[in-house]
C-alpha cells in the first residue's frame, strides 16, 4: 500500500468537503428559489383554472355573492382580492 502523505490526505478531504457543501448549498439555493416564486408556479401548473380580469369591486362583490350562498350562517369570512401575482379570486 502506497503511503499517504498529510497534503495528499488533507487534499482529499477538502475535495470531498467541499463537493458534499457545495451540493447543500445549491440544493438549499434551489428550494429556496422555487419558494420565492411558488403562486407564479400554482398557476402555471395549473392551466385549467383561468385568470379573470375583474375590477376589485366586482371580485368582491363575487366572493361575496358566493359566500352568502354557499355559508350564510358563518360568523367571519376572509376574502383574498386578486393581485398581480396571484390573480385567481
Amino acid at each position: 500500500m502506497k503511503a499517504r502523505t498529510i497534503t495528499q490526505s488533507l487534499s482529499w478531504l477538502h475535495t470531498w468537503s467541499g463537493l458534499l457543501l457545495g451540493w447543500v448549498l445549491f440544493a438549499i439555493f434551489l428550494t429556496g428559489t422555487l419558494a420565492v416564486f411558488d403562486k407564479e408556479i400554482d398557476g402555471w401548473m395549473r392551466p385549467e383554472i383561468p385568470a379573470h380580469a375583474q375590477s376589485p369591486a366586482q371580485a368582491a362583490q363575487t366572493a361575496l355573492d358566493y359566500l352568502q350562498a354557499t355559508h350564510p350562517e358563518a360568523r367571519t369570512w376572509n376574502i383574498g382580492l386578486p393581485t398581480e401575482r396571484s390573480p385567481t379570486l
